[in-house]
């Protein structure tokens, strides 16, 4: 009654007064809606009440929800987005407003505009709403570019439309759900498109929608029309208009495939009639588009190239260009040719030394210029060589001389071709001096040649002649470095060794002593060096060797062909050289208990491990919850001498289930080092232990026998348990455990020969089996569970056997274990030795194992060959639409080869092909009893003489492989360095973080064995690398191709492990019994002995005793402390090396011809904690033992009593033993953690007879407070027998709910009692229900109304000095960031703040600058770019920035000409030319340099651009006031601009993001929104809402930054223009809150924020003040609890469906249920951090649950985050039923985390559970 009056109230007040309405949105027209909103110019409600009665009428408010947002805004908001064709008055007091949603608009189109339509293409319209379908005909239309009329548009309807939809369904069977859209038609052209056109569809402005409403703009859907069936052909030429070069060959292309057997009918005829076929066309079966007659072909010979009349493509079109063929085909000459071998190479010096170059048809006198870098090698000399190194290798070729021959001396030679033009020809310019030289040679026939006019043509090349090389090995801070004689591979002493950046600074210096090695250390880490923006040397550095006259050098990034990735060496995570890990009391919590943990850290050292040492030391240990949203800091004390800080936290009762990490806060610079993981959930402790036994494997036996054992933690088995078995086959594979195998394909399957559609399995490596099983437990708690007539595959499977039974502690549960079947005791396996072999020789290594791993010798195999070849037809369907299928053909070849394993199980398979392609070889074979084996495998074949993408060398790789797998410390270990090599100079090294150890030896191909020894700092891994240097042979001499001879290099690498076995102690737990009572004290020794046998007299442990129940729900891992300590470590060193560059020298003169290539009367028990003792430091005596009491709780169980060893830095060990607790007579408690008020439950208790005597029990029932009515239950036991007794609780309303039951015999005897608490929980709970939000002093008072029904009110004040947002997170962004081209120097510039930078970057743009006066992205780029020019004007304009006037100028004067249409630009571009435009038209208004004529040649789309655009449309017009009709598009604009956005009390949203993201434009969603908060700043009329625009993209950074380089630029102005608007002044002093006679006080000096929470009783207003300068931000929440009986949404709309899952009985739930719970949730714009909450009823488990950020599984409820929330998402999970009653649940809610006033709500409801 109440509400009802109020609303009229309100009704009455807007009706009565003339209402100052500020805003109304939207107006006019505008595409799509999904919510209203009315701004008023002052409060016209009271705070708190956001269902109060609508302030306005309106013909639309239908179906959707109303509500106050604050007091100044109500919104309205649609269920569904309001459609097309409607039209809607609002009303508000005397004033109207209208809008419109024009006509029905096209939501989507088929086909889709990615593909090319046919000539007679239908078209599906997916529409929004009904239209009329006359007007369809006459307000659509085609048009086609080019043709100025308009093609009339046909409507197809009844069957011929179904036909064509139906089709399209088959070609687009992926996107269907949009096809089954409620609203379609389908159309088409009433005349064929021609070929190639490009067509759109224009759903013009006459189409009306079924009420008549029409669109006031068109809508556009362009598409390109599928080009003729036509035959193209090409070779390559020298110009356009000069013949084939013969040595290339031609290519016949056509636009729609043929068949092979077709391809084959054409052919080349040359003069002597031979004919010439395309080669690659094998497969009959097969189609293609493309033909190649490869070459070479005679010099200006003469072809016809003939295509036979008929060719028709899969659609049966005719050639459209037939009358070209026969066509004819002229070859020219070769084509000009001077080439080097490389940009830049290692010359051997001596009389020799020479530059190669390749000549052909080129002057017979080549003007040559050289520059040389000789003698003694200074830092000037060397930045100069560096200098000219990088415009060489940058710039290899051009038209235009070199640079830097104008900047340094260079000598003028001529090179002579002594032979004839036409023959090619190697030169060498001989270079006698050791030096850098670099080589330019100039010809004006190679100019003609390749850019057909008279110019001349720049080649050039840089050598270093040297004796030496020099190789380094690194990492971050030093560097190893090794120099070699290029002659012999001698090492080369004495030599002085630097090392520079890349802008010639010097980094670190040293000498090489006696094995050619030096250990430098740089003065900054490699990460830190300097970048430079252009070359090809732009990062990393140079080390450089001098001695005497000689020079060499190597760059760090020279190692092609010697990467670390091709060593599969395996990383080990994020080894930063510091070791940490927390060792945990448990590692499953519930919240408010107790977390201990010891932490030990060490660092990784040459000499084994070590401790930190002054500031490295981590101040903090975090714990980090696994979606981000909750972490927790504490301080840590280190005792320095250990390496050792204990924690102890009690979890906080608002701390987040889920999983957590622990990191140490390690200092800057460094990365968090993560050392734990633990998990917060709601858990029952098991009081049962299930095992399922059988075979671990199984071999084709059809009926399998498994037993399941239960047992209770307590002892004792558990006789007359029912159980439930599911079992099911499910496909499984085989994993190797040995690390060589696992490049073998294992146990995959046969192949079957013949034809198979795409999903079908060929194979049968699965067959789907299940069922489900009802038994029950002996006396020995065993039940034999039997599964008959189970199906083999092929391949291996594996029997998945689920065991569900009732837990005492109420829950029921699950135990799952799985068994291998296989069809053989063998397992094959199978490798290639390449990803290609030749026909000639195909090789593959096989292997035998047995189902347990165990290698098979003298196995007896067999490969066979098969060809495996897929295709995929198109098959044209009604309308123009296409189904596709695709089908793989299997064919055996025959078989490749046969033999034995050898003692490794391994075979190697060598034969010979009759086919090419893609073939398949199976391996097959039979275990001893006759069971057939399979393994496969895919391999490509190429004919003789075919092209690889790599040749069977392409990197430097040798094999290093050792003798075994680990080694221990002592032992030598061996490894066969395999190298091509007969002997070879080789440094070995042992590696990690750094080098370890080194050496250098003589290697000999005869025996090439390396022995390392092994020392314990190696553990628990080192890589061995092996380099092998090769001087140069005496021979094979060098010829015009290649030098066999050239010095060489090889590098092989390996990991090896080693033992830990002097890191390991022995540890020893002993119990001075195995069984206790309740309360009882146990005596526990530990002896801890090290690897040797000794006391470990240094030692100390931790002691912790868990019960065993807990770790069956998680075992704690972190107890592994050797493990965890001793982990596997990352290979961290890098390589690189002259020796790839070095060149051979050539046979100068003719070249050979080119070729192919987780109470009373006894004891009450109720202290149940799942920890029982924890110590963590128990020091050990002098025998390395120690004696401890530990004292039992109430528990009846098992328990784990765990000592964890550590003495010294690097020895540790882990040992326990386990203890049982237990009595005659036991209760166990059977109930939920929680319960809520008003639940009617039955509340369970089993009670167990533990003696062999029959035993009658007189259970009773207390409860506190006091739930009257409780029955003694009599309760008869056999021995051994537990029975669950039940009692029906009506949860009353309390806080808590303690049971207490006790059990006597008849006579009155105790047995036992225990009290079990139960926390009771309200159904209703407070939640933030509205917000309001502003600037003090406008927003200084609330008048207050509470909720109706609301309990539990207050209201929570938040209070910050400003709108958020820091210039922190810009800079870390930027001293991260390494790029360098000029937008990104610009960007960096503006969002820095940096005029010194801007300066010294705008004095460069004239470098920048293209002909046409366009920025470029690099000075050596050809072209400017519209787009770049654009951004750097408006952004520095924007900024406030200054650009020379002559540049700015031509900048301006470029866009003028593109707006003009004068310039055309190669810019990439999508279908983007008017958004184009209008960037460029906003950057010349922001100058008034705008030709507002050009205004009209922009097609004005504005429902149809992105934001991005509109606000620059809208920047133009606040500029531009003379521009046309500007009034008017200014409203029209602001109405559809703010439509775009969902609004809510802080924030507006986004709707739609879609059209946002084009980064080829620099722009998305987060660049639009900035712009627009820039342009609207200065309006009025959005004063109200920039705030709330500028909150919201500052909640979308990341890490304080925005994700683009541009948009932190922008967004740097932005936040320093709304700063200087909004926070200009510091706010100090304090701030004051005011809720009736309650205040809070807010200290300014404390904190930059802070919020503050008042209860909220009758007040009916609330004040706050500001005592001090400045103008903070204030947001009120009123927060309540409110009876909720029918849904709300606010923001959020949600639907929820339950499915049953397993159902006993169809409609009514029963325990032992499961339901699948699905909420499917929606709204108008993408949301961050969202969270989903739905109720579950008291005591249900919670299985499964969809993906989320995080999700918490709680006892009462689930809870999901989104830390990204799209338009719409879908949470599920299941849920199973473990205790009768009638359970109350509260409201499900949805709620946007940072503006709570964001929320969906669905009523409270009750679930009903049967026995």
């Amino acid at each position: 009654m109440l509400n009802a009056l109020l609303a009229f109230s309100v009704s009455l007040v807007i009706a009565q007064e003339k209402v100052q309405v500020k805003n109304v949105t939207p107006q006019g027209y505008v595409k799509s809606v999904d919510q209203i909103r009315i701004e008023f110019a002052k409060p016209m409600v009271k705070f708190g009440e956001i269902n109060l009665a609508f302030p306005a009428k309106s013909n639309c408010f239908q179906g959707g929800q109303g509500r106050w947002v604050d007091t100044r805004n109500w919104v309205y908001d649609f269920k569904e987005t309001l459609p097309g064709g409607k039209s809607c008055g609002i009303s508000v007091g005397d004033k109207d407003f209208k809008f419109n949603t024009g006509g029905s608009h096209i939501v989507s189109v088929f086909p889709r505009q990615y593909r090319p339509i046919e000539p007679d293409q239908n078209f599906i319209l997916i529409l929004d709403s009904p239209v009329k379908k006359d007007t369809v005909a006459k307000g659509a239309y085609f048009v086609v570019a080019g043709l100025g009329d308009r093609i009339p548009l046909q409507v197809v309807e009844g069957s011929e439309a179904n036909k064509v939809k139906a089709a399209a369904e088959k070609e687009y069977k992926y996107e269907d759900e949009e096809l089954k859209k409620k609203y379609w038609i389908v159309v088409k052209s009433s005349r064929l498109f021609p070929p190639q056109a490009e067509v759109s569809l224009v759903w013009g402005k006459e189409v009306q929608s079924e009420s008549g409403s029409t669109s006031p703009e068109p809508e556009n859907f362009a598409f390109t029309v599928v080009e003729p069936f036509k035959a193209s052909f090409s070779c390559e030429r020298e110009a356009a208009n000069k013949p084939c070069v013969p040595i290339l060959g031609f290519r016949l292309s056509f636009s729609g495939s043929i068949s092979t057997a077709d391809a084959k009918k054409i052919y080349l005829e040359g003069a002597d009639k031979n004919k010439i076929y395309a080669s690659g066309l094998d497969d009959p079966k097969d189609r293609t588009t493309l033909l190649e007659f490869k070459g070479p072909y005679p010099q200006k010979a003469e072809y016809q190239l003939v295509i036979p009349s008929g060719l028709k493509d899969e659609n049966g079109r005719e050639l459209s260009n037939k009358a070209q063929f026969p066509l004819k085909v002229k070859t020219g000459e070769d084509p000009a040719l001077l080439k080097f071998s490389a940009s830049f190479g290692l010359l051997e010096a001596g009389p020799e030394a020479a530059i190669a170059v390749t000549l052909r048809r080129v002057e017979k006198s080549l003007s040559t210029q050289f520059m040389g870098w000789t003698g003694q090698l200074t830092a000037d000399k060397f930045a100069q060589i560096l200098k000219v190194l990088n415009e060489i290798e940058n710039n290899p070729y051009d038209s235009t001389r070199l640079k830097s021959m104008k900047s340094f001396p260079a000598k003028k030679i001529q090179v002579q071709k002594p032979l004839k033009a036409s023959d090619v020809e190697v030169v060498g310019i001989p270079l006698k001096e050791n030096g850098f030289y670099a080589v330019e040679i100039e010809s004006p026939l190679l100019g003609q040649s390749l850019l057909d006019k008279k110019t001349p043509y720049f080649v050039r090349t840089a050598a270093l002649v040297t004796s030496m090389t020099t190789h380094v090995k690194y990492n971050d801070d030093e560097a190893w470095v090794w120099v070699t004689r290029l002659q012999d591979a001698h090492v080369v002493d004495g030599a002085k060794i630097k090392i520079y950046d890349v802008k010639g600074q010097e980094v670190a210096q040293g000498i090489s002593g006696a094995q050619g090695m030096a250990r430098l250390k740089f003065n900054k880490p490699v990460s830190k060096l300097p970048n430079i923006s252009e070359g090809r040397y732009t990062s990393g550095f140079f080390v450089v060797a001098e001695k005497g006259n000689d020079f060499t050098f190597t760059h760090s990034s020279w190692d092609n062909g010697i990467e670390n990735w091709r060593f599969q060496l395996g990383l080990y995570g994020g080894d930063s050289g510091v070791i940490g890990h927390a060792i945990l009391d448990r590692t499953l919590f519930r919240p408010e208990e107790k977390l201990s943990a010891k932490i030990l850290i060490r660092k990784t050292a040459e000499k084994g491990l070590s401790l930190p040492s002054g500031k490295e030391w981590p101040s903090k240990v975090s714990f980090n919850h696994e979606s981000g949203v909750q972490n927790f800091d504490l301080p840590l004390k280190w005792n320095k001498k250990t390496g050792v800080a204990l924690v102890n936290w009690a979890l906080p009762a608002g701390i987040k289930m889920g999983s957590w990490s622990m990191t140490l806060k390690v200092p800057k610079g460094s990365s968090d080092l993560n050392v734990g993981q633990f998990s917060v959930d709601a858990f029952r402790i098991p009081l049962m232990q299930v095992q399922i036994q059988g075979q671990p494997e199984y071999m084709l036996e059809k009926n399998i026998a498994l037993q399941s054992q239960v047992r209770y933690f307590s002892g004792g088995a558990a006789p007359n348990l029912p159980i439930k078995v599911r079992w099911s086959v499910e496909p499984d594979g085989f994993v190797p455990q040995d690390s060589d195998l696992q490049d073998y394909s294992f146990a995959n399957g046969s192949v079957k020969e013949g034809v198979f559609r795409s999903g079908e399995d060929e194979g049968a490596r699965h067959i789907p089996q299940a069922g489900t099983l009802e038994v029950k437990t002996n006396d020995q708690g065993v039940a034999d569970i039997k599964i008959n007539s189970i199906k083999y595959s092929a391949g291996p499977q594996r029997l998945r056997a689920e065991v569900e039974y009732k837990d005492p502690n109420g829950e029921i549960k699950n135990s799952v274990r799985s068994f291998g079947l296989w069809p053989s005791q063998l397992v094959l396996g199978i490798k290639t030795k390449s990803w290609w072999a030749t026909q000639s020789s195909v090789e593959f290594e096989v292997v035998a194992l047995d189902v347990m791993q165990k290698p098979q010798v003298g196995q007896k195999v067999q490969v066979d060959l098969y060809t495996s070849n897929y295709y995929s037809h198109r098959k044209r369907l009604v309308g123009g639409f296409y189904a596709y299928e695709d089908f793989t053909e299997n064919k055996k070849i025959g078989e490749l080869c046969r033999g034995e394993t050898n003692a490794q199980g391994l075979f190697s398979c060598v034969g010979q092909s009759k086919v090419s392609g893609s073939v398949l070889a199976v391996v097959r074979s039979k275990d001893s009893k006759g069971r057939e084996s399979f393994a496969r495998v895919n391999q490509w074949i190429v004919k003789p003489g075919e092209n690889q993408w790599f040749g069977s060398d392409d990197h430097d790789r040798a094999d290093l492989i050792p003798f075994r797998k680990s080694y221990d410390p002592g032992e030598v270990a061996e490894l066969q360095l395999r190298t091509p090599f007969p002997e070879a100079k080789v440094l070995v090294t042992v590696e990690r973080d750094s080098i370890l150890y080194s050496e250098v030896i003589d290697v000999k191909g005869d025996r090439p064995v390396i022995k390392v020894p092994i020392k314990k700092e190696y553990a628990p891994n080192v890589v061995i690398s092996a380099f092998a240097v090769r001087g140069r042979l005496n021979g094979p001499k060098p010829t015009a191709l290649i030098d066999l001879g050239k010095p060489s290099m090889k590098l092989g690498m390996a990991n090896v492990r080693v033992g830990l076995k002097e890191n390991t102690l022995k540890v020893s737990v002993q119990s001075d019994r195995k069984t206790y009572k309740a309360r009882d004290k146990s005596q526990i020794t530990v002896k801890v002995q090290d690897f040797k046998g000794r006391p470990a007299a240094n030692g100390e442990v931790v002691l912790v005793a868990v019960d065993e129940g807990l770790l069956e729900l998680r075992d704690n891992k972190s107890w592994n402390l050797l493990q965890e300590m001793m982990k596997m470590r990352e290979h961290r060193m890098e390589f690189a090396t002259a020796q790839t560059l070095v060149i051979g020298r050539r046979h100068f003169g003719l070249k050979a011809l080119p070729i192919g290539g987780d109470g009373g009367g006894g004891l009450r028990r109720e202290l149940f904690d799942s920890l029982l003792y924890w110590n963590p430091s128990v020091k050990l005596n002098a025998q390395g033992e120690a004696k401890v009491e530990v004292p039992l709780n109430d528990s009846t169980t098992s328990f784990r009593i765990v000592a964890i060893a550590t003495q010294g830095l690097d020895e540790f060990g882990t040992g326990w033993t386990s203890i049982q607790s237990s009595q005659d007579i036991m209760i166990m408690p059977g109930l939920a953690g929680v319960a809520r008020q008003g639940d009617d439950f039955a509340a369970g208790f089993t009670v167990r007879n533990a003696t062999k005597e029959k035993q009658q029990i007189a259970v009773s029932l207390k409860t506190l407070p006091d739930v009257s009515g409780f029955g003694v239950q009599m309760v008869s036991l056999s021995p051994g027998e537990s029975k669950e007794v039940q009692w029906n609780i009506k949860v009353p309303v309390t806080a808590s709910l303690d049971y207490i039951v006790t059990a006597k015999t008849p006579q009155g005897k105790f047995l036992d009692e225990i009290k079990k608490a139960q926390k009771v929980l309200p159904v209703r709970v407070a939640r933030v229900y509205q917000s309001e939000w502003g600037q003090w002093p406008e927003f200084s008072k609330l008048s207050l109304q509470a909720p109706e029904g609301a309990s539990q009110k207050s209201l929570v004040f938040e209070v910050s000095e400003g709108l958020g947002g820091s210039t922190t997170g810009l800079k870390e962004y930027w001293e991260n960031y390494y790029y360098n081209c000029l937008e990104q120097q610009v960007s960096k510039a503006v969002s820095l703040k940096d005029k010194k930078l801007w300066s010294q970057i705008s004095a460069k743009f004239g470098s920048y600058l293209d002909s046409n006066g366009l920025l470029k992205y690099f000075p050596s780029s050809t072209e400017g770019s519209v787009i770049l020019t654009a951004y750097v004007l408006s952004v520095a304009n924007e900024a406030g920035l200054e650009i020379d006037d002559g540049i700015e100028d031509r900048m301006l004067y470029a866009l003028s000409q593109y707006a003009e249409g004068r310039l055309k630009t190669n810019d990439f571009s999508y279908a983007d030319g008017n958004l184009r435009k209008v960037m460029v038209f906003e950057a010349l208004s922001r100058h008034r340099r705008l030709n507002l004529d050009l205004l009209t040649s922009i097609e004005y789309l504005p429902s149809q651009w992105p934001l991005h655009t509109l606000v620059e449309w809208y920047q133009i017009l606040l500029w531009e006031k003379d521009a046309p009709n500007r009034a008017k598009e200014l409203q029209n604009l602001e109405s559809i601009l703010r439509n775009k956005f969902y609004f809510s009390a802080k924030r507006l949203q986004l709707r739609d993001e879609g059209l946002e993201k084009m980064p080829w434009m620099m722009r998305d969603t987060e660049s639009a929104l900035i712009r627009l908060v820039l342009t609207t700043m200065s309006q009025e009329s959005w004063q109200s809402d920039v705030p709330r625009l500028y909150s919201g993209l500052i909640s979308r950074q990341e890490n304080g930054n925005w994700q683009t380089t541009t948009n932190n630029a922008w967004g740097r102005v932005m936040m320093d223009k709304v700063k200087q608007k909004y926070s200009k002044d510091k706010v100090e002093g304090s701030f004051s809150f005011k809720l009736g006679t309650q205040t809070a006080t807010h200290s300014w000096a404390k904190a930059q924020e802070g919020a503050y929470e008042l209860p909220w009783q009758t007040e009916n207003l609330t004040t706050w003040n500001q005592q001090g300068a400045g103008k903070p931000w204030i947001t009120v929440s009123v927060k309540a609890a409110v009876p909720v009986t029918k849904p709300i949404f606010a923001g959020f709309n949600v639907e929820k469906t339950i499915t049953p899952v397993n159902q006993k009985k169809k409609g009514a739930w029963s325990v032992g249920d499961v339901a699948k719970v699905t909420l499917k949730v929606k709204t108008p714009a993408p949301q961050s951090w969202v969270v989903i909450e739905d109720p579950v009823p008291a005591g249900a488990s919670i299985l499964q649950s969809s993906f989320a950020t995080a999700t918490e599984r709680k006892e009462e409820l689930i809870r999901s985050y989104y830390s990204w929330f799209n338009s719409e998402e879908t949470m599920e999970y299941t849920i199973r039923f473990n205790q009768p009653g009638a359970f109350v649940l509260p409201i499900s809610r949805v709620e946007a985390m940072y503006s709570p006033d964001l929320f969906a709500e669905l009523p409270e409801s009750q679930w009903v559970i049967e026995k």
